[in-house]
C-alpha cells in the first residue's frame, strides 16, 4: 500500500519543548521532515507557547526555513480583536498572519459577529491571508454570512474515529469551507489504538493503528492536525493512506460521540 505525505498537515503546539533552543531544534527537525505549517494559539500555556514559537520562527526565517503560521483569537479578546491580533502579530515577528481564526464561540454571539467583522477588515488590509473559525457550527456560520456576507475559509473542529459528526462534514464541504481536524487521536487514545476494528484495518494495509487513526480524517478530505515533540512520532505522523470506502464505513461504526472537551465554555 502506497503511503502519501500529507502536504497540508499542521503541527500542533499545545505541548511543545520548554525553551527557545529546544523549540528551534524541534522545528528544524520538522522542517527537514517536510512539515511547513504550524498551528498555535494565545490560550496555549497562557501565551508562553505562542511567544516561544514566535521567537523560534524569527530565527528560522533567517535560515530560510519558512513555516506558515496559524493562530487564534480567544473569546476574552473578542472585545478588542484588532489590538489582540496586532499584539500576536508582533509577538510572532510576522508582517502578516497566514491563517487566523476565532478560537471558539463565546457566550455572546453578537460579540462573535463583531469579532468576525474585524477579521474581515484585517484580511482586506492585507494583515491576514486566510480567515476562519474553530468549533463553530452550521447555524453560527450561517449567521456570519447573513450579517457580513463573508463565510469562513476554514473551520477547525474536533474530529476522530470516536467523535465524528457527519453533519459538520456535510455542511462545511457543501459550503466549500475547508475542514481542519483537532484531537484526531480521540479522547481515549490508548483505547482507540487497541480497538479491534482499527487493528484489523491496520493489518490489512500493513501499517500501524496510529496511521489508520490519522488516515481517517485525511480519507474524508479533512486536514489533520498532529501534535508530538518526538522525532520518531513526527516521522510516522506525516505518512497517511487513502482508506477504502468500506473501511471508512466500518470505522464510522466505532463512533461514540466522545468529546475531548466540552463544546460550550462559560468564558
Amino acid at each position: 500500500m502506497k503511503k502519501n505525505i500529507v502536504k497540508e498537515l499542521f503541527i500542533g503546539t499545545v505541548n511543545i519543548p520548554k525553551n527557545k533552543e529546544e523549540v528551534i531544534k524541534w522545528l528544524e527537525e520538522l522542517y527537514d521532515m517536510g512539515y511547513r505549517k504550524i498551528d498555535t494559539a494565545h490560550i496555549y500555556n497562557n501565551g508562553i507557547n505562542e511567544k516561544l514559537i514566535g521567537q523560534s520562527l524569527i530565527y528560522l526565517d533567517s535560515k530560510n526555513k519558512i513555516f506558515k503560521l496559524q493562530n487564534k483569537l480567544w473569546t476574552t479578546d473578542f472585545d478588542n480583536p484588532r489590538k489582540s491580533f496586532l499584539k500576536q502579530l508582533n509577538l510572532t515577528g510576522r508582517k502578516k498572519m497566514d491563517y487566523y481564526m476565532l478560537h471558539r464561540p463565546s457566550m455572546n454571539f453578537l460579540k462573535d459577529v463583531e469579532a468576525w467583522k474585524v477579521l474581515i477588515e484585517l484580511k482586506n488590509e492585507g494583515l491576514i491571508k486566510h480567515i476562519g473559525v474553530s468549533n463553530f457550527d452550521k447555524d453560527m456560520i450561517q449567521y456570519f454570512v447573513e450579517y457580513t456576507g463573508i463565510k469562513p475559509e476554514f473551520n477547525q473542529i474536533e474530529l476522530s474515529i470516536t467523535n465524528f459528526r457527519e453533519d459538520r462534514l456535510f455542511f462545511n464541504k457543501k459550503e466549500k469551507i475547508k475542514i481542519q481536524a483537532w484531537s484526531i487521536m480521540g479522547s481515549e487514545t490508548s483505547e482507540l489504538l487497541k480497538n479491534e476494528t482499527v487493528k484489523k484495518i491496520a493489518k490489512k494495509y500493513d501499517v500501524s493503528p496510529s496511521t489508520i487513526i490519522i488516515s481517517y480524517p485525511y480519507s474524508l478530505g479533512v486536514t489533520p492536525i498532529v501534535t508530538s515533540i518526538k522525532k520518531e512520532r513526527n516521522e510516522m505522523n506525516r505518512f497517511v493512506i487513502q482508506l477504502e470506502k468500506k473501511d471508512l464505513e466500518n470505522l464510522k461504526k466505532e463512533n461514540k460521540f466522545m468529546n475531548k472537551y466540552e463544546e460550550t465554555f462559560p468564558w
